[in-house]
């Protein structure tokens, strides 16, 4: 018998492999399928993975967390004319549903989702769409707020973008 700590823990594990394979370019969907059966099967149980990657989607989508003073950033950002992108390796429902949910997709421009492009950061093919839009775009005039460093910083650091971890 196992305990939550262990079940997540065990999750935590197979999840953090299974992006790092989507992020090098594997298929989306059918990582997504297996998480849950591979989860239970190390855990000793058989689950219907695909029936449980849908129902943990449907929550993921409405789940988000607003960071102390982010909202007001983004107010003042675009107060000042500043333009603001979203680009995320996420999954386009699950990052459109948050920003939506959050309320904060009304401060952004473009988001740009490696699902619709194909690619995903850190590779400099994620940045093609955006500098299709933004030509412009340089280290000089933006700057790229991520969460992860070997995706998010690398892949601004791989196109010659100021990044914030």
């Amino acid at each position: 018998m196992c305990n939550l700590d262990q079940g997540l823990a065990t999750y935590q594990k197979i999840n953090q492999k299974l992006w790092q394979k989507i992020e090098h370019g594997s298929p989306r969907t059918p990582l997504f399928e297996r998480r849950f059966a591979l989860t239970g099967q190390k855990l000793g149980f058989t689950w219907d993975g695909p029936q449980l990657e849908k129902q943990y989607r449907q929550l993921l989508d409405h789940n988000f967390r607003i960071l102390p003073g982010a909202d007001r950033l983004l107010k003042n950002l675009r107060k000042n004319h500043k333009t603001l992108i979203a680009a995320s390796n996420g999954v386009q429902t699950t990052q459109i549903q948050r920003l939506v949910g959050s309320g904060l997709r009304q401060y952004f421009d473009q988001v740009f989702i490696s699902e619709n492009s194909g690619f995903a950061k850190p590779g400099p093919r994620f940045f093609t769409p955006l500098y299709q839009s933004y030509p412009h775009l340089s280290s000089k005039n933006a700057i790229l707020i991520g969460d992860r460093l070997p995706f998010d910083i690398l892949g601004a650091c791989r196109v010659s973008l100021s990044s914030v971890w």
